[in-house]
């Protein structure tokens, strides 16, 4: 919600921005595209780095995100998210490039999350993979359904608040998720090892 909702509504909402009527358009389709261009380099690097999908990859969604929503809170307004403005920014001067690159950084961010995402979803409950994703897009869309309500409610700075505390919690819980499936897959291996030692003892007592 923030980064294709809240975050353009800023780029109209500035007054210093209006006058380019196609920077939302051009924030939107920077972002498909950085998002689609994540996607290819996490597959690429996937194929060469083991798990590089579940924490490196959530990790640096995570960088991406902090860096995009302390660009985007030091270059808008405060309430230049429900209203015009035309107040000035706690530090950047806004202007038409600094919103592209916040939209690769979105980008890049949205494609780790939700990569990342599905991959811990697939390890969890490997038998009900498609139940757990859709639960986890179910309260990620809840979660976008009540920021957009209370928006009008809520400034710049609030929404990079809440970002941060969501982007922290989100990070040590999928860290102590991933230390537990990488326990329960350790346990895994050593059963099939001790199953295949004790085959191997089997079958030498058998050939005496």
């Amino acid at each position: 919600a923030l980064w294709l909702s809240i975050y353009p509504t800023t780029l109209t909402f500035s007054k210093k921005l209006s006058d380019n009527a196609y920077l939302p358009a051009f924030y939107s389709i920077t972002f498909g595209i950085s998002n689609m261009a994540m996607g290819f380099t996490i597959s690429a690097i996937s194929k060469r780095v083991q798990n590089f999908a579940q924490m490196p990859t959530l990790a640096i969604g995570a960088f991406c995100y902090v860096a995009a929503m302390l660009l985007a809170l030091l270059s808008s307004p405060t309430w230049a998210t429900n209203t015009p403005t035309d107040a000035d920014t706690l530090l950047i001067q806004p202007n038409s490039y600094l919103p592209i690159f916040i939209a690769v950084l979105f980008g890049f961010g949205d494609n780790c999350v939700n990569t990342s995402r599905t991959v811990i979803c697939a390890l969890i409950l490997r038998d009900k993979r498609a139940q757990v994703f859709a639960v986890s897009k179910f309260y990620q869309s809840l979660t976008a359904a009540i920021l957009l309500f209370v928006s009008p409610l809520i400034s710049m700075p609030m929404y990079f608040g809440v970002t941060m505390f969501f982007t922290v919690v989100s990070v040590l819980l999928y860290r102590n998720v991933v230390n537990v499936v990488r326990m329960v897959e350790e346990e895994e291996r050593n059963e099939k090892i001790a199953r295949k030692v004790s085959a191997m003892f089997e079958k030498a007592k058998r050939s005496q």
